[in-house]
């Protein structure tokens, strides 16, 4: 069979069709970002931030919190890490009752 090489619909650069599955129109590397972009934007849907943080400090503080993919930088040492913006699905149970304590209003 034939190698058919089309150009991408985003960026122009030629690729196989087929390449990566069926008929998409698209190259890999686009599909990947597009694939990128929807996942982030599912973790902001579901209340979430996504932070560059040294990975000391994620190790420390967020090691419970997931991580982007390939998002470690060696040269400054950092991460993307997804944190939750409720804090209780950041902590442990007893964590969450004592931060809820110390920032909630006492009556």
């Amino acid at each position: 069979m034939a190698k058919i090489t089309s150009s991408c619909k985003i960026c122009g650069k030629p690729f196989v069709d087929g390449e990566i599955r069926g008929d998409i129109d698209i190259c890999r590397d686009c599909y990947r970002a597009q694939k990128e972009q929807k996942a982030i934007e599912t973790i902001y849907r579901n209340g979430n931030e996504i932070e560059e943080i040294y990975y000391r400090e994620y190790k420390t503080n967020y090691a419970n919190c997931e991580t982007i993919k390939g998002s470690y930088n060696a040269e400054t040492k950092t991460i993307k890490v997804v944190i939750p913006r409720d804090p209780a699905k950041l902590l442990n149970p007893l964590e969450a009752i004592d931060w809820l304590e110390a920032h909630t209003k006492k009556w």
